[in-house]
């Protein structure tokens, strides 16, 4: 065999090994529930079909090889209760987010799917739209969220409530008929005591909002006290909050339940970033573990966020770089 066929035969087993790794246990083509609607990514004819059999529209986004994405399928598109709201109630239909195919969204625009998702601002996947019979964008689930708050949210989507009360108010009632009293661990990082002031004229600021008995938040508890986070520390001025916190005051007496109810903060664990004048440039508010976490923190800390602008991108690239300098990326 000549050298240079052995050279291309090597290259190709390479790329295999590497799409093979990238597409992961997850593919959105193959793995999407049969009961989604085969659609032509035509946002306004969907809209329309949909509002006919009185139903209304969601549009998932998801990419292969998406852990988080294979969890909601493998979790929540497992649930009886969930399946049977989504068949009766709704037109579902997947959007890649790297994908190249064909789309026209609401407005009439044509897109391809990776500039569509451009376009909405998806950071994560799965990333769900629930869109009304106009169009209008009811509700944004960014990132996996768990079956009950998964169903919390589409009963909020089918209820009259959504003129008049937000969902960060809604889901804030249910989880307080919930809510037990359980004590949160103390943290490494030197969260600031209040009355806290949402601005530092060095540094961005990383509101930690939390509740208790929620295991997550323990979680992102821990690893934020673990060594691997440490290297972050000096980026941020650290504040921590409680979803229900009455006692905690802002600036101008403001309590920090109503910090976060203006922010709109529907699911806990969540980090909003504010940069030096304490305005808001990112926040993830949906499950991650460690290797996401960290890199959010890394796309923040770094400025990276100010360069690239979607999170996904750089992501693949901090993965790409890190195993280039030997390390092993575990990404669930």
């Amino acid at each position: 065999m000549s050298k240079s066929l052995c050279f291309f035969l090597a290259m190709a087993i390479s790329l295999l090994a590497t799409a093979q790794e990238s597409a992961g246990d997850y593919v959105v083509t193959r793995d999407t529930p049969s009961w989604f609607k085969s659609s032509f990514l035509d946002f306004p004819e969907d809209i329309s079909e949909a509002a006919a059999e009185g139903k209304q529209l969601m549009v998932y986004f998801g990419q292969d090889g998406c852990p988080y994405c294979k969890k909601l399928h493998d979790d929540n598109f497992h649930q009886a209760e969930i399946v049977s709201l989504l068949k009766e109630k709704f037109d579902s239909v997947a959007v890649n987010m790297f994908g190249d195919l064909d789309a026209v969204w609401i407005d009439g625009e044509e897109y391809i799917e990776k500039t569509l998702a451009r376009r909405l601002n998806i950071q994560f996947t799965p990333t769900l739209l629930f869109l009304d019979d106009e169009g209008n964008e009811v509700l944004r689930i960014a990132g996996y969220q768990s079956p009950p708050r998964f169903l919390s949210a589409l009963h909020y989507v089918l209820s009259d409530l959504t003129d008049g009360v937000s969902f960060a108010d809604y889901w804030r009632q249910q989880a307080k008929q919930d809510e037990k009293v359980t004590a949160l661990p103390d943290l490494a990082p030197p969260f600031s005591a209040p009355p806290y002031n949402l601005s530092s004229p060095s540094k961005m600021t990383a509101v930690l909002v939390t509740q208790s008995s929620c295991s997550i938040c323990n979680e992102w508890q821990n690893f934020l006290s673990s060594d691997k986070a440490k290297q972050w520390h000096e980026a941020f001025a650290y504040v921590r909050l409680d979803l229900f916190g009455r006692d905690n005051t802002m600036s101008g007496d403001q309590t920090a339940s109503q910090w976060v109810l203006d922010k709109q903060v529907a699911f806990v664990p969540a980090i909003i970033f504010l940069d030096e004048s304490g305005t808001e440039q990112f926040r993830v508010d949906g499950y991650l573990r460690d290797f996401h976490l960290s890199s959010v923190l890394d796309y923040v800390a770094s400025g990276a966020y100010r360069r690239e602008p979607e999170f996904q991108r750089f992501l693949q690239q901090r993965s790409d770089q890190l195993r280039q300098q030997g390390e092993n990326v575990t990404i669930w």
